[in-house]
C-alpha cells in the first residue's frame, strides 16, 4: 500500500503501528515513511506515542493509548483521483498474536474505513 501511495504521489495514506517507535525501529519501514513524508501524499500515522518522528519526516502524528490504538493495525490509501486504486488492510487483535484481518480494494469500503479512522482516531 505504501508503494501504491508513492506511485500515485497524491492522496491520503493512514497507517497504524501500535507503537510509533516501530516506524524508527524497522529500517525498511523508516525508509519508506521518510520517502512518503517527502512526497505530496498526506501521510498520517497512528500509535502509542512512545517516539516522535523528526520534523523532516513531514508526517501527521495521531497518538493515543486507547484500545483502538493498541489492538488494531491498518494501512489505508485513498488517492485524490477516484479512478486510481484504493487499498486498505484492517486487522484487529482478538487475543495476543491472533489477528482477524481483511484486505480490500473496493473504493467504497476503503473510503468508509478512512472516514472512520479520520473521525474516531
Amino acid at each position: 500500500m505504501e508503494r501504491t501511495a508513492l506511485e500515485y504521489g497524491t492522496g491520503k495514506h493512514r497507517a497504524s503501528f501500535q507503537y510509533l517507535s516501530r516506524i524508527n525501529d524497522e529500517r525498511g519501514t523508516r525508509e519508506v515513511y521518510e520517502r512518503l513524508g517527502d512526497s505530496s501524499v498526506d501521510v498520517h500515522v497512528y500509535g502509542i506515542p512512545d517516539w516522535t518522528p523528526p520534523p523532516e519526516y513531514e508526517l501527521t502524528i495521531h497518538g493515543g493509548w486507547g484500545q483502538e490504538f493498541r489492538d488494531s493495525w491498518f494501512v489505508v490509501f485513498v488517492p485524490d483521483t477516484p479512478s486510481a486504486p484504493h487499498t486498505a488492510l484492517l486487522a484487529i487483535e482478538d487475543e495476543p498474536n491472533t489477528w482477524d484481518a481483511f484486505w480490500t480494494y473496493d473504493p467504497d469500503t476503503v473510503r468508509e474505513i478512512n472516514r472512520y479512522i479520520e473521525r474516531e482516531l
